[in-house]
């Protein structure tokens, strides 16, 4: 897991198997802090996702990165 910051404005993740891989590189738009985050009790079905993936993770090589 590999976090890269160019210009202070393009978040990145990479995560990969070294040294065989494969690797995928995440762009991130948004960062919510631990502080900022209020857990009630268990998971509660219908409560917000953690990590949401754009609808283009339904179909294909994304689906398996899902």
């Amino acid at each position: 897991m590999y976090f890269e910051v160019k210009k202070k404005v393009n978040f990145s993740l990479w995560l990969g198997r070294y040294p065989e891989g494969p690797s995928v590189k995440l762009d991130i738009h948004d960062l919510v802090g631990l502080k900022d985050v209020r857990f009630q009790g268990n998971a509660v079905r219908g409560a917000r996702h953690i990590l949401s993936f754009d609808g283009g993770f339904e179909t294909g090589r994304l689906a398996l990165l899902k």
